[in-house]
């Protein structure tokens, strides 16, 4: 027995109520949690209203977590038989736990808008990369969780199959039963004496915590990608038959989960680096606010301290060049760093007129001259007061991960056009299905062209009134800054907007069934056949050669999904030529379109900007005429239109909403198109329309095969721009194909980098379990930099006492060993023998030790393996003692010099430096370094802002 429509929607509104009680009575714990919250540092942060309402929604979501993932095992209890249970059985119970998680979301939606600077629990803006408001992107990216989620669950309760996704979506629940715990107890953790909270003071319980949250982590999320990546392959023609919306629902939740938990992988990390950060400094708490009160009064002594100044950010060459000659903003380049003296100009010692003459320039080599003690450390720290950042200098050659700038726009633009145009797709879609029951359209691969014509251009008009309307038109074309070109649009804006006026009507015909009627249901479709039309018609015009693999993939997968010899004899049938020269025609309105609104060169980019915004608005007029003349040449075309007029309303609704997803798509596409070049407008749209064809009918029936040469020819195109990237004229690239590149390096290092932190970096914990105990085997858990074929790489490990953070190291030992690479014996003892000295190390009378560190290398180009041992100590002496009464040193000197190592030979060496050390920590807060006098520790506290260091140890 399943419920009907009314009584499912009942049935949500019901759970969403009740969801909202359960979060007002979970704030009645935050009445106690509130007075000491308030009272830490972290509690003046948000304000108390938004710290209640997080607080309910913690108590709430541990509720419904418990009951999604109960609920979630009674109903894969339920299937029997694979994957027909999966995918098809839909009973009372999904309805029931469905129409829970809509409320549930619906309600977290709220709750997360309204504690919004609370969502970022511990994080700040120096954890995440590139994010500066850890609090803002969290809710953002929660709102878009919860929001798809809800619509989800919704669509789910609809089709009443794929009750798969459904409860899967609620195991995903089970990690963030641990992760609501770390946030109550990171929300009570100011309260010294809370039993809840002390395990957040201790590094062992969290690491432990965080290990099983990853562990539920892969085992609810990454089981429900393996459960999908294994129904492509072996349920492919299950998913076939399920309906186009049916299969929308099922790819497009599982790659947008994916991609999210993929993602959140990061969020992750950060916050178990903060606990571990929070755990470790918890344990010299008394000591360091000691040191740090001591600081304080030190640092407002010499100078008043700011809460206030600005962050360190990068200054470029240009905006340094706008100060030449100014006394009003005097900012200066020194070694590399640009400093704003203009509150200290009139202290100069040389005069107002002195720094004058150097603003906006780089002065290093006056300033050494004129101030020998530039080294100094006391005058580094007074300077730091008047950092503005470093010099950006104009990079020379590509480099992952510097060119920052060019990867966020390129990020944003590619961000923008693939969700308008995955909206865009949405309501056209709706929109054609929507005219087929209005006026009786036929399919899109009916011969008659011209059915979906009236429908279009209506449409195109109310596209020209939103763009008179709407401002999005304004921002085509503008720079990183935020400033619009000027320039007058002329005959190209007219030229523009007559082929955006049919772009339309070929996107009608073109998406259709494809070669359908010809090769049965493994045809390609015709949004399949566009993708590899505009990558052909592009690819012809493009001087560059390519790999022939891509071709040879698409042809052997055409050919085992029914493209035989007999077809090729009967290419000419209309089956067969009425969708490829649709596809063709669209690829060719692409083409024309891109090369008509790009600009040739930098100079036109002002004039061919506004021909764009123009044309949007132009293709409107055009539209209303061609309305006109269609309604006076063809009386069908006028009874289509009065059959769109019988329903007012729901006709102008459904053209607004349509005609706006298409204006934004189109604005983000010239937008791309004016921005980067038209041959990247062009195959970016390209991918999105491959994409989307392998989001609506999967990788079977050996679809796979267009995907994959899909993806060898865009990597064919990454190939070829990573190799104009070591040109020699770099600085002469266009931004686009050193942003594209640093997107496309940075996704593959994070995707690929999660993907062996998942496998390999488990797996090491798995083998180290069969191994003996006294073994284990390691997987370095981070990307390292490809240091050239010469270089031997290692593993290295270091020890440091809890006692030895603050500790001054003022003599050191080096020892190196080298063993035959094949006397494994060898390898074997002296590994034993560092357990025993470090175990010895362990030892909190031991005095004087700040930190030993060992280098392995297994194998080495002469054939030798290689230990480092590097120890520091705070003086000799207790070096010295060491060395004397351990009994591991003496067991190492007793296998040296007696035989027992058959090829070991050692280097011993002892260092003390002949200058006393210096000591820089960095502020948390504005990132400026804090550097201490000649043997002293850097202060805990920064001179500039008064914000908290990071404590580093000396060693």
């Amino acid at each position: 027995m399943v419920l009907d429509r009314h009584s499912e929607g009942l049935l949500c509104g019901a759970w969403t109520v009740f969801w909202f009680v359960a979060h007002f009575f979970g704030r009645l714990p935050a009445q106690q949690l509130q007075k000491p919250a308030s009272e830490s540092k972290r509690g003046a942060e948000s304000s108390a209203k938004q710290r209640v309402v997080y607080i309910g929604r913690l108590y709430r979501s541990q509720l419904y977590c418990c009951l999604a993932v109960a609920g979630g095992t009674r109903l894969l209890l339920r299937c029997h038989e694979f994957p027909a249970d999966l995918l098809n059985d839909f009973a009372l119970e999904h309805q029931v736990l469905f129409g829970m998680a809509f409320g549930h979301w619906m309600v977290s939606f709220w709750e997360d808008w309204n504690s919004g600077s609370c969502l970022a629990a511990g994080l700040d803006g120096k954890v995440l990369r590139g994010i500066r408001d850890p609090s803002a992107v969290l809710r953002q990216a929660y709102c878009l969780h919860h929001l798809v989620a809800a619509l989800g669950y919704a669509a789910l309760l609809q089709l009443h199959c794929l009750g798969a996704v459904g409860f899967l979506g609620l195991f995903f629940e089970l990690p963030v039963l641990l992760l609501n715990r770390r946030e109550l107890a990171r929300c009570c953790s100011s309260d010294m004496y809370s039993g809840k909270t002390s395990w957040l003071k201790e590094p062992a319980d969290v690491q432990r915590h965080w290990r099983c949250t990853y562990f539920l982590f892969i085992l609810a999320r990454g089981g429900a990608a393996a459960v999908y990546v294994y129904s492509l392959i072996w349920w492919s023609q299950d998913l076939d038959s399920l309906s186009y919306a049916a299969k929308f629902v099922y790819h497009g939740m599982a790659l947008f989960f994916f991609v999210l938990n993929y993602s959140f992988l990061s969020v992750l990390d950060a916050w178990r680096c903060s606990d571990m950060d929070m755990a470790s400094t918890h344990q010299t708490a008394d000591e360091d606010e000691e040191e740090m009160q001591g600081d304080c009064e030190d640092a407002a002594g010499d100078f008043p301290v700011d809460p206030e100044a600005a962050q360190v950010r990068d200054v470029d060459p240009e905006q340094l060049a706008s100060k030449i000659g100014s006394s009003e903003d005097l900012w200066l380049a020194l070694d590399g760093d640009v400093y704003d003296l203009t509150q200290f100009q009139g202290q100069h010692p040389g005069g107002r007129d002195v720094l004058c003459q150097w603003s906006g320039r780089d002065a290093t080599e006056a300033f050494v001259r004129s101030c020998p003690a530039a080294k100094n450390s006391l005058l580094c720290a007074q300077m730091a007061r008047y950092l503005v950042g470093p010099l950006r200098s104009p990079p020379r050659q590509y480099r992952i991960y510097e060119h920052s700038a060019e990867e966020q726009r390129m990020g944003k633009l590619l961000v923008a056009l693939a969700l308008s145009f995955a909206l865009a797709v949405a309501c056209f879609s709706f929109f054609l299905a929507r005219l087929r029951q209005a006026i009786g359209l036929g399919d899109a691969d009916d011969p008659d062209l011209t059915a979906p014509l009236m429908p279009c251009l209506v449409m195109n008009v109310v596209v020209g009134v939103l763009a008179l309307v709407l401002p999005l038109g304004n921002r085509l074309g503008m720079d990183d800054k935020g400033v619009a070109k000027a320039g007058s649009g002329g005959w190209t804006s007219h030229c523009v907007a007559l082929v955006l006026l049919w772009q339309p009507c070929l996107i009608a015909a073109g998406f259709g069934t494809g070669w359908r009627e010809a090769m049965g249901p493994l045809a390609p479709q015709g949004v399949e056949l566009a993708a590899v039309a505009l990558l052909l018609v592009e690819g012809s015009l493009s001087p560059a050669l390519y790999s022939p693999w891509p071709c040879i993939c698409l042809a052997l997968g055409w050919y085992w999904r029914g493209f035989d010899a007999s077809m090729l004899a009967n290419c000419f049938v209309d089956d067969l030529v009425r969708p490829l020269l649709r596809s063709l025609g669209l690829a060719l309105g692409i083409v024309v379109l891109t090369r008509l609104a790009a600009p040739g060169n930098r100079t036109q980019a002002a004039g061919m900007a506004a021909a764009a915004q123009k044309a949007l608005w132009l293709s409107g007029i055009y539209a209303g005429l061609g309305v006109c003349g269609l309604c006076i040449v063809s009386p069908v075309a006028a009874g289509q239109l009065r059959q769109l007029m019988d329903t007012p309303l729901q006709t102008t609704c459904m053209m607004i909403f349509t005609g706006a997803a298409w204006l934004l798509a189109s604005c983000a596409f010239l937008d791309v198109a004016l921005k980067c070049s038209h041959r990247f407008a062009s195959r970016c749209l390209a991918l999105l329309l491959g994409c989307c064809s392998l989001l609506c009918f999967g990788l079977s029936g050996f679809r796979w095969l267009f995907a994959f040469g899909f993806f060898l020819h865009f990597a064919d195109l990454g190939k070829a721009n990573r190799l104009s990237l070591c040109a020699a004229n770099f600085q002469d690239l266009p931004w686009h194909r050193i942003g594209v590149q640093a997107v496309w390096d940075s996704s593959r290092v994070a995707i690929l980098g999660s993907l062996w932190r998942l496998v390999a970096c488990n797996f090491q914990h798995v083998v180290s379990s069969v191994l003996p105990d006294t073994i284990r085997v390691y997987a370095c858990e981070v990307a390292v930099p490809n240091y050239g074929e010469k270089v031997e790489m290692g593993v290295a490990a270091q020890f440091v006492p809890p006692k030895a953070k603050r500790r001054q190291p003022k003599f050191f030992v080096c020892n190196v060993g080298q063993i035959v690479q094949n006397c494994l014996p060898d390898i074997q003892k002296t590994m034993n023998t560092l357990v025993d000295v470090w175990k010895e190390f362990q030892d909190p009378a031991l005095p004087g030790l700040c930190a030993n560190v060992v280098a392995v290398f297994p194998t080495t180009s002469q054939g030798l393996a290689k230990e480092i041992n590097f120890s520091s100590w705070e003086t000799g002496k207790d070096a010295y003692d060491w060395y004397v009464k351990s009994e591991g040193h003496k067991k190492a000197l007793a296998q040296h010099t007696s035989g027992i190592l058959k090829t070991f030979g050692n280097l011993l060496a002892s260092l003390e430096p002949k200058q006393p050390l210096q000591h820089q920590d960095r502020c948390r807060r504005c990132s400026r370094v804090e550097a201490a006098r000649e043997g002293q520790l850097a202060p805990s506290a920064c001179r500039v802002c008064g914000g908290a260091t990071f404590r580093y140890s000396l060693f």
